[in-house]
């Protein structure tokens, strides 16, 4: 994976345009516009093999670009023993016997599906915040809160919707499946909206504290343009499942893709 380069513009990793593109995600914005408008046909006209080299260009560098962050300098093996080695051996372990038991396979799966929302997420929150330091940008306690609460909110609204009560559609002692907490729909009712409040509530503060205190409105992209992928990415297709705003089209995509 290649270093920033050093003579990137100040404020950037490796400049404008592939900071913009990709780092702050206006190409799957661009993309996803492309598929809503196109809908299932274009998205099935695409031969299988394109996936799979976008997977393998991207996905696979990422995670070995992973593996070396924690195993390639006994520094950081040793640094990081209990997640390199104790965990990871755990891990393991359990997916071992998940290959045998169902259950322990549902169980496993669901963590995970819950957990890769929260890693998303928190990666959706630490770039903006990296680059607004590249910057300088005056991170007062109070807009900190306010953005760490705005991406804590978009996983809250996410969480709920995805462990709501659904019919169960097999049986996770028999079959691996997501095993959702199945959260009552009086519930959700109530807690959802206020969710949203809040998340809409924070979001807003922070730009609109932000924006007060920085020079350049230059500055303000970065975390603009990951706080709207991160709403397009998870709260709004989840939000449009559990509501029907659209049609629920927006969260049948997101689940068929």
């Amino acid at each position: 994976m290649a270093a920033p380069t050093n003579d990137a513009p100040k404020g950037w990793l490796y400049g404008p345009a592939p900071d913009l593109l990709l780092g702050c995600g206006v190409l799957f914005m661009v993309l996803s516009a492309v598929f809503a408008v196109g809908g299932d046909s274009l998205f099935g006209s695409i031969p299988y093999v394109i996936p799979a080299v976008l997977i393998a260009l991207i996905s696979a560098p990422h995670y070995g670009a992973t593996l070396l962050r924690v195993y390639d300098q006994r520094e950081d093996r040793q640094g990081y023993f209990l997640f390199s080695v104790v965990a990871t051996l755990a891990l393991l372990a359990v997916a071992g016997v998940a290959m045998f038991n169902p259950l322990i396979g549902s169980i496993l799966a669901t963590i995970y599906l819950t957990w890769s929302v929260w890693h998303y997420t928190a990666q959706n929150y630490g770039i903006p915040m990296m680059f607004l330091r590249r910057r300088g940008a005056p991170l007062d306690a109070g807009i900190q809160c306010l953005f760490h609460a705005s991406f804590n909110l978009s996983f809250a609204l996410v969480f709920v919707v995805m462990h709501g009560a659904s019919d169960s559609v097999a049986d996770p002692a028999r079959e691996v499946r997501m095993m959702p907490l199945s959260i009552p729909g009086g519930v959700s009712d109530i807690v959802l909206p206020l969710l949203l409040v809040a998340y809409g509530l924070a979001t807003l503060g922070w730009r609109v504290q932000l924006g007060r205190r920085v020079e350049r409105f230059q500055d303000l992209a970065p975390p603009i343009l990951i706080s709207l992928l991160q709403a397009l990415w998870w709260s709004v297709p989840y939000l449009d499942k559990q509501f029907g705003f659209a049609g629920g089209t927006v969260a049948g995509d997101w689940d068929a893709r």
